[in-house]
């Protein structure tokens, strides 16, 4: 399932950044599968850090700590390093997922990368050697639910999707400080407290605010919400009734998207809210 809001055929290139907390990689993978299918070149990257996927994901891979050998590319900047890169995987093959990333992090177990700027980013997305690029801009921890903090997120300005991403397994449930990323922070944009039950108008306000889930995101942008994890919500009944009577135009959304990535095979549903 691609929702028809997600890629235009007039843009040559789209590209998408994840947000959030509770699936952002899961959500790259599932995005990226989906649009290969329809013929498309995929990358896949981040703006922050992320494990190194599994190589049986992934049909390509562009690395500067094994492909950059020359010494005098070496002392170039990153937009040199890589623009030379992606210059010699042109032949890179329709219908494929490529992950691109800059260096791994030294000790890191299991292996963790450092990804590319967001102004390679726009710079790769100008080049038209992909059709579809998927980046993940935010961390969490592995926590399911967050607040960005200052610096974050760290948006490609050319982002032309953000997909804000909340884990629904804590919907209803009294809330633990330990299982949100940022705290202080969330509890400040949602003004919430700890052991209040985390309900569908906390979420709303940390969609809705300045500084909430889609704090940076570009004004062009789409917004989408996805709810991931519905397999795992204490009450999916009723966080699927309250998500129906959702306005869309008041939370400033396109879509809001109801997921279970990890499932084989994944699931994702469109609400067609108003």
């Amino acid at each position: 399932m691609i929702s028809s809001c997600i890629f235009t055929s007039q843009l040559k290139s789209q590209l998408i950044s994840l947000v959030g907390a509770g699936g952002k990689t899961s959500t790259a993978f599932y995005l990226a599968n989906e649009f290969k299918k329809q013929g498309h070149k995929v990358l896949i990257t981040t703006t922050t850090k992320m494990y190194l996927p599994n190589n049986e994901y992934i049909d390509h891979i562009i690395s500067a700590d094994t492909d950059i050998n020359n010494n005098a590319l070496k002392q170039q900047d990153e937009l040199t390093q890589f623009t030379q890169l992606f210059s010699t995987n042109i032949n890179i093959t329709p219908a494929s997922i490529t992950f691109a990333y800059q260096a791994c992090i030294a000790g890191s177990q299991p292996t963790k990368v450092q990804g590319l700027s967001p102004q390679m980013l726009n710079r790769i997305k100008q080049s038209q050697l992909f059709s579809i690029i998927i980046v993940e801009a935010d961390g969490a921890h592995c926590l399911p639910l967050k607040c960005p903090a200052d610096n974050e997120p760290c948006l490609p300005s050319q982002t032309d999707t953000v997909i804000g991403i909340c884990s629904t397994e804590l919907f209803q449930l009294v809330i633990n400080p330990n299982k949100i990323h940022r705290w202080p922070r969330f509890a400040e944009v949602t003004r919430c407290t700890d052991g209040e039950l985390l309900t569908i108008s906390i979420l709303q306000r940390l969609v809705t605010d300045s500084q909430g889930l889609f704090k940076s995101a570009p004004a062009h942008a789409t917004r989408i919400w996805l709810l991931n994890k519905t397999d795992i919500c204490p009450d999916i009944a009723l966080l699927k009734q309250q998500v129906s009577q959702l306005s869309l135009a008041k939370l400033g959304l396109t879509e809001i998207w109801l997921s279970q990535l990890l499932d084989q095979p994944p699931r994702c549903h469109i609400t067609v809210n108003k």
